[in-house]
């Protein structure tokens, strides 16, 4: 400042400094204002639950509602696949052997690598109709080939009745609309805890054979998913695959329902790309379904 100064006159010089430093005591205050909570939440794309991002502080974050963020809140729905998680008729659960050790750091080598060997029906996963129809298997039809626009959507978590399957008629006492498209069936496998329980439990709550068939002949459904290891009955298990797969209805199985209350949401399942397999583990969240889509789908718009 002082060399662009020079050659000025002295009073036009005690002027311009004075300028330059009323000038300075006002971006201080500025500054010091906006660390002081000018700024009421962190800058878009940052998740207001942290607390602090970016310099950017607010005591109001923790108030939000997921609507009113740009951040939608989520529920990871997926189970972790490790020792114990319960296999379909296994007494024990994954066992250890699962996951073969490879590289290890503590015997010197420069990573570690780890390999895994389990069937791709285990914790949550999607199953494709190649799993029961042998022309889809012949035709190709794996989880490199599920459609991605069928996983992901507006869909509706329905709470079962407890202690009943998902029958024909049962259905149709559940409040769903014969438009929805995915489907997502909280049983009382949820309040059992069965996802967590090592030994395979036979006696789960899931759609009979007859239930399948009315909501492939009585519905748009394109995906259903389910709170244990099948979708259908023990039972049933074969007939009930069936009724689904050749109306081309995609199956989740394995799904953590246990903190998500009934109502809509927005599913994302993405599936790992397979090829020549009939089903493949899946990573399954739900965000909160757009208001609008609630009003629509349930036939309630204001007139």
């Amino acid at each position: 400042i002082q060399e662009g100064l020079e050659g000025y006159d002295r009073t036009v010089v005690n002027e311009m400094r004075s300028v330059y430093a009323l000038l300075g005591s006002l971006l201080i205050t500025i500054y010091v204002a906006a660390d002081d909570g000018m700024c009421t939440g962190p800058p878009p794309g940052l998740n207001s639950g942290s607390g602090s991002a970016g310099g950017c502080s607010s005591d109001t974050s923790s108030s939000h509602t997921a609507a009113e963020s740009s951040i939608p809140y989520y529920v990871d729905i997926s189970v972790t696949i490790d020792s114990g998680l319960p296999i379909w008729d296994g007494p024990n659960g994954l066992p250890c052997a699962h996951r073969i050790p490879g590289k290890d750091m503590r015997k010197g080598d420069a990573s570690f690598n780890t390999h895994i060997n389990f069937p791709v029906h285990t914790g949550t996963h999607i199953d494709m109709p190649s799993h029961f129809l042998l022309e889809e298997y012949e035709k190709g039809n794996f989880a490199d080939k599920a459609d991605l626009d069928t996983l992901m959507g507006p869909a509706v978590v329905v709470q079962v009745p407890v202690g009943s399957n998902i029958t024909a008629e049962v259905l149709q006492t559940l409040d769903v609309h014969p438009d929805t498209e995915r489907i997502l069936f909280k049983t009382d496998s949820s309040a059992k805890d069965l996802l967590h329980q090592p030994a395979f439990h036979s006696a789960f709550t899931a759609l009979t054979a007859d239930g399948a068939k009315w909501i492939a002949e009585n519905t748009r459904v394109r995906l259903l998913g389910i709170d244990y290891l099948s979708i259908a009955t023990y039972e049933e298990v074969v007939q009930g695959h069936v009724e689904l797969f050749k109306k081309g209805i995609l199956v989740v199985e394995g799904l953590d329902l246990r903190s998500v209350e009934d109502g809509w949401y927005t599913l994302t399942c993405l599936p790992l790309k397979l090829g020549n397999s009939e089903g493949a583990p899946a990573r399954c969240i739900l965000t909160d379904a757009p208001p609008e889509y609630y009003t629509e789908a349930r036939g309630e718009a204001a007139a």
